[in-house]
C-alpha cells in the first residue's frame, strides 16, 4: 500500500508521489493531507495528470508541473484544508483528466532544523497483526547507523564503538500507525449523483430549454 511506502534513510531526505483518480462525474469540495512528524512538505497538482504508483521502496512517481499545483502544505499537525466552493466537477471520460497527483517530502534528520532523526532505543514496536506491508517500529541491526559525529548515517549493526559518537541508534523512517513510524495519506471529500439525480437534472435542463423556446416563439 502506498501509505506506508516510505523508506528514508537516517539523515536522508525522500519524496514519495502517487496518484489519485476520482470517479467520472464527481464533485471534488475539498483536500488536505495526513503524515507524521518527518512529513515536511506536501503538494497536491490538479488533473489532467498519467496515473503512476511508487514501488516498494517509494520511488517511480515524480512531482508534477509547477502550473498545476494547487495544494501546499508544511505543518504535519495542522494541514492546510482547500476548499472548492462551488465543488470542481470532474465529468471527462478520459481518466487522466481526473487524476490528482500528490507527493509528500520526508525529512529524516538531514540538518539541524530538520525533524529529529529517528531512534532504535526510542522507537514503539509495530502493533502485531497488521499485515507485511506495514514494516515501521525499530529498526533492526542490519539497517541501524550513527547518531551525529563524523560518520552520522554509516550503518554500526548494533555496535556503539563502531560509531565515533559512541551511539549507533539512527534507523530509517519506514510507514507504521504509530507517531514514530510514518504515512502518506491525500484525503478528500467528493460526492457522485446517483443515476436518478443525473436523469432528474437533465430532464429539469430539457424543460427549462423548453419554457425559454416558448417564449422565444411568443406562445
Amino acid at each position: 500500500m502506498s501509505i506506508f511506502s516510505q523508506n528514508v534513510p537516517a539523515y536522508g531526505t525522500q519524496e514519495v508521489c502517487r496518484t489519485y483518480t476520482v470517479a467520472q462525474d464527481a464533485r471534488v469540495f475539498n483536500i488536505n493531507s495526513h503524515t507524521h512528524r518527518w512529513g515536511v512538505r506536501f503538494r497536491v497538482w490538479e488533473p489532467p495528470n498519467a496515473p503512476c504508483f511508487p514501488d516498494g521502496d517509494g520511488n517511480g512517481c515524480s512531482p508534477g508541473n509547477p502550473a498545476q499545483l494547487i495544494y501546499f502544505s508544511t505543518e504535519y499537525t495542522d494541514p492546510v484544508q482547500l476548499e472548492f466552493a462551488p465543488a470542481r466537477l470532474f465529468d471527462s471520460a478520459n481518466p487522466d483528466d481526473r487524476t490528482f497527483l500528490y507527493c509528500s517530502l520526508y525529512d529524516n534528520g538531514s540538518t539541524v532544523s530538520s525533524p529529529s532523526v529517528k531512534r532504535q532505543s526510542t522507537s514503539p514496536e509495530a502493533p502485531a497483526g497488521l499485515g507485511p506491508f506495514i514494516s515501521g517500529g525499530p529498526c533492526g541491526n542490519d539497517t541501524v547507523s550513527c547518531v551525529g559525529g563524523a560518520n552520522a548515517g554509516t550503518l554500526c549493526g548494533g555496535n556503539d564503538p563502531a560509531c565515533d559518537s559512541g551511539v549507533c541508534d539512527a534507523c530509517p523512517v519506514r510507514g507504521g500507525v504509530t507517531t514514530e513510524d510514518e504515512m502518506f495519506i491525500f484525503i478528500g471529500s467528493y460526492f457522485v449523483p446517483e443515476p436518478s439525480q443525473m436523469l432528474l437534472l437533465a430532464s429539469g435542463l430539457a424543460g427549462l430549454l423548453g419554457l425559454r423556446r416558448l417564449r422565444n416563439s411568443g406562445s
